[in-house]
């Protein structure tokens, strides 16, 4: 009796101490919960309960609203290639060569070339006649010398005013000549197989780099060949089988970087070192850009094949990244000045820096658009209108106001070209 008595008395102090320890569990609970009421947060988690900031919209790109220049009017269809040129363009046309700038002033060098290509320099413009023999140097002030190739000419160079021009022969497929300022011929070589598509003279006016694509096997292939002029044979030769040359950088006689239609490279003759920086497939390069002095490259790409998709990627001289931007897709053309980059897409264009920094964007009331970057200013044509920008800025293409002080009118025909002043004609 006494033993199931005891039980009896531990199961009693057992329950009695659950209890309590129920009742404690609940007390802390409570004020727990009253703390947290009192800090501001529910009985849930912090992790939980921690209130998100709302999603803050977007701000509206403002744009300000933007005449074409009175002063000019310029036929598209005219019109082969635009350059900066000091602080305005030149713009080749089909049959002259038209210097504006954002103060009015303007000139106008008629030209005769089948298939004119154009290369500035400085203060001084070369114009070459890729289906016949002709070149001349020229300015803002007229044609200052004319001179005549060998043979048809496939491509030019001109920097510092030194002058590379490569033509056909009728012994050779290839050859070049460099001429110096005074007029001088200093250099020249031949090429039995390969057709030259690339001249260039290094930054140091000491050698010339050359790229020439062939055929064998029914598979192209290219050659890079670099000439010191002070030697009688090529410093080197590369061979890019299945590539074909598009651009070459030389920044000295031993090292270049050049492009193909497959990929972005760099070559050092010293240690005989090839550097792929980029790769893509055939097909899928847009453009080719370099600021003044080669300092950057930029190359657009089709990305996954698909002009929807397209990249700009930014590379210093010596070859490394320095960013890469995803652009909306279909850009018509692509140009630069010395200092940006522009992406037109048609009715819009963008403005780049060559660190990838988009600075402005333009919005147009045509698809027909041509424009490059000048100084601090963006020159755009638009359905025959030109209008004067700031790279930097947004801007809103509106109707022209009417005040025709001056008019610099190129048309498609052989050579009307016209200059009006005041109601005056200059030819």
């Amino acid at each position: 009796m006494p033993d199931k008595q005891n039980k009896i008395t531990k199961i009693l102090i057992i329950g009695i101490c659950v209890m309590i320890f129920i009742l404690a569990l609940t007390g802390v609970y409570r004020m727990a919960k009253n703390k947290a009421e009192r800090v501001g947060y529910s009985s849930s988690s912090k992790m939980e309960t921690t209130e998100v900031p709302e999603t803050v919209d977007e701000k509206e790109i403002k744009y300000k609203d933007v005449s074409p220049n009175s002063l000019y009017y310029i036929s598209n269809d005219s019109v082969i290639k635009m350059c900066a040129f000091g602080d305005g363009i030149v713009v080749l046309t089909n049959s002259s060569t038209i210097y504006l700038d954002a103060r009015g002033n303007s000139a106008v060098n008629t030209l005769k070339y089948k298939s004119p290509v154009m290369i500035v320099d400085g203060n001084s413009v070369l114009v070459y006649d890729k289906e016949g023999t002709g070149y001349r140097i020229e300015d803002d002030t007229g044609v200052v010398d004319e001179f005549t190739a060998p043979g048809n000419i496939y491509t030019m160079d001109y920097l510092n005013d030194y002058i590379a021009v490569a033509y056909n022969d009728n012994i050779f497929t290839s050859v070049f000549k460099v001429i110096n300022p005074k007029g001088t011929e200093i250099y020249s070589a031949n090429l039995a197989d390969e057709y030259i598509i690339n001249v260039k003279i290094t930054p140091d006016c000491n050698a010339v780099t050359i790229g020439a694509v062939n055929s064998a096997d029914a598979e192209i292939y290219s050659i890079i060949k670099t000439y010191q002029f002070d030697y009688n044979t090529e410093f080197y030769t590369l061979t890019k089988n299945g590539e074909t040359i598009v651009a070459i950088y030389p920044q000295s006689a031993s090292k270049i970087t050049f492009v193909t239609d497959c990929g972005f490279y760099g070559y050092e003759h010293s240690n005989n070192t090839e550097t792929a920086y980029l790769s893509y497939s055939i097909g899928s390069l847009r453009a080719v850009m370099t600021d003044s002095g080669t300092n950057h490259v930029a190359i657009v790409t089709a990305q996954y094949g698909n002009n929807d998709y397209e990249q700009l990627a930014l590379y210093k001289k010596n070859g490394s990244l320095v960013n890469t931007v995803a652009l909306k897709g279909n850009a018509k053309n692509f140009n630069n000045g010395s200092d940006y980059l522009s992406i037109n897409y048609g009715n819009s264009v963008e403005t780049y820096t060559f660190n990838g920094s988009l600075i402005g964007t333009s919005i147009l009331d045509s698809a027909k658009t041509l424009c490059i970057p000048s100084g601090s200013s963006l020159y755009v044509l638009s359905d025959n209108s030109l209008y004067i920008l700031s790279a930097k800025g947004n801007y809103k293409a509106v109707e022209a106001t009417v005040d025709n002080d001056v008019t610099v009118t190129t048309t498609t025909a052989e050579t009307t070209t016209e200059a009006k002043e005041e109601g005056k004609t200059e030819q």
